[in-house]
């Protein structure tokens, strides 16, 4: 079986699938939707999110917005692993610019800061990091071949039990920079009205300015192929990936899997799927194994507002399963997902990085803006308005040096009215490892599993049209099953406020506690102004 798998899932014999469907003769893909292969990404024209204005003004095709912001620290504990506190003041000046391309063939979105730190009383030296958010498609031969490249930059936790702090001021030796770039050219087109196809490599680098975390390299190549679908009737799919991995100072994984799906569209509403395939790795052996897979689910979509998606299928680790809801009103959005398979740290970063605000309303408005570029300038704009940062943490997650299974379930609100936006998430996070482990030792290294569970909560009140009042509130546990604990708490309140057309200006204050093998108290205030040139 394992060489029938690897056989089939070889990049030549993809691009060779490629070459010849091109010669059938190009026909535009459809819109997406009723899972077939996704079209071309569409001008800046998106639906806009219910209740809001149709925006009739002509976009630009290049925008090119810098910035300038500084932040003054006040905190009485500045470096959340000395074992005394420590106060001090601390200065944060961040330049940064944000790009958008909207031409013909590239649609492109970066944002990107350059942040410095500096400390008045000497608790911390003088450093630097970076945040980017980057991503866009070149469409390099008319409707067929596609280049797609992403970057992403955060700060990430090494360890689930080490101390979490809030912000990028205060120095940890739990936090570290952590960069994801993502290079994928891709083709896609029509069997001559029979089917659809698209192929596909991806080549993926995870680094980490951490010692204590393992860089990850990954290749994967896939293949689509789905026969057209009719509004009611049967339906055809088959699809296979092939990825390597590989860890600094440790050993190369590989996965490969081949999966044939047939569906029964009742109605253009609703559709049954079930599936049958095989797939092979080498995770938990030095050896790949093979094993046959099986599934079944179903997807019901009653309005273009509602979604529920369910979806079980028999893998090498067990029970795999994929649910996601979904539902939009005027004035809330609601989002549920529940999904358990294997996971390595690149496929965590490849969108737009780990629990953000950012990351929660671009998952959301997902149905409403489908373009990913206009969706990200809406999501900016209305965490602008809200006064909210699009990099403040709604969950914290760790970094792993290995593959992992992983269960998520996440339920998130967005309650948004004339002067109030209320934001709630819920989750639990329950990962195992699946390998013989990594040549750098991580969380699994001392437990065998890892369970997160916790809230976040984010309150905005418009005082006026140019000053919001927000309020936001996050509680995080963390458990390993050979009795490590950690629970982490943060609350921040803050004032923004408009002091021109291109300038805002606030002040805030915050509290920070952990509870665990290595407790941490901050309390801070804060006050910055940034402005856009």
């Amino acid at each position: 079986m394992t060489g029938r798998v690897r056989g089939w899932l070889s990049w030549p014999a993809v691009c060779a699938l490629a070459y010849v469907s091109s010669t059938f003769g190009q026909t535009p893909p459809p819109p997406p939707g009723g899972g077939q292969v996704s079209a071309t990404p569409a001008a800046l024209t998106a639906t806009p999110a219910d209740g809001a204005k149709t925006d009739t003004t002509p976009r630009r095709a290049w925008v090119v917005a810098p910035r300038m912001a500084a932040t003054e620290t006040v905190t009485d504990n500045a470096v959340a692993d000395a074992g005394t506190r420590r106060s001090d003041q601390i200065t944060q000046l961040s330049p940064g610019v944000r790009v958008q391309a909207d031409t013909g063939r590239l649609k492109a979105y970066a944002d990107y800061s350059l942040n410095y730190f500096t400390s008045a009383k000497g608790t911390q030296a003088s450093r630097t990091n970076n945040a980017l958010n980057a991503f866009g498609t070149f469409e390099a031969v008319d409707r067929w071949l596609f280049l797609e490249a992403s970057g992403v930059i955060t700060q990430q936790n090494i360890s689930a039990f080490g101390a979490q702090t809030a912000g990028t001021a205060t120095v940890s030796a739990n936090s570290t920079e952590t960069s994801n770039f993502r290079l994928s050219p891709y083709v896609r087109g029509r069997f001559a009205g029979l089917a659809e196809y698209e192929a596909r490599y991806s080549l993926s680098d995870t680094r980490s300015k951490s010692a204590l975390v393992a860089g990850v390299k990954s290749d994967e190549a896939s293949f689509k192929l789905r026969g057209l679908s009719a509004p009611v009737g049967f339906g055809w799919s088959l699809d296979g990936t092939r990825q390597e991995v590989t860890y600094s100072g440790g050993r190369r994984t590989d996965a490969d899997l081949l999966r044939g799906i047939l569906s029964y569209r009742f109605d253009p509403q609703f559709q049954v799927r079930a599936s049958i395939g095989a797939e092979s790795n080498n995770y938990s052996t030095p050896t790949m194994e093979s094993r046959s897979t099986f599934g079944y689910g179903a997807d019901w979509t009653p309005t273009e507002r509602t979604q529920l998606s369910v979806f079980r299928e028999r893998r090498f680790f067990g029970n795999g399963h994929t649910i996601t809801f979904s539902h939009r009103m005027p004035l809330t959005v609601f989002r549920f997902t529940d999904t358990r398979d294997v996971s390595i740290l690149p496929n965590q970063m490849a969108n737009t990085g780990l629990g953000t605000y950012y990351d929660l309303l671009f998952a959301q408005l997902a149905t409403s803006i489908p373009d990913p570029v206009a969706r990200a300038q809406q999501v900016n704009a209305q965490l602008q308005q809200a006064g909210i940062s699009p990099t403040a943490a709604v969950t914290a997650g760790f970094l792993t040096s290995q593959a992992t299974v992983r269960r998520r379930q996440e339920f998130s609100l967005i309650l948004n009215g004339a002067r109030n936006t209320v934001t709630y998430t819920f989750f639990q996070s329950d990962q195992q490892s699946v390998g013989t482990g990594g040549a750098i030792a991580d969380d699994f290294s001392l437990a065998t599993s890892v369970r997160q569970n916790g809230m976040s909560s984010n309150f905005s009140h418009r005082l006026s049209p140019s000053t919001s009042l927000n309020a936001f509130t996050s509680v995080l546990r963390s458990d390993g099953n050979r009795g490590q604990s950690t629970t982490s708490r943060v609350f921040n309140l803050n004032a923004t406020t408009k002091l021109g057309i291109r300038t805002n200006a606030g002040i805030g204050l915050r509290a920070t506690r952990t509870e665990g093998p290595i407790p941490y108290r901050e309390n801070a205030m804060l006050a910055n102004v940034a402005a856009q040139f």
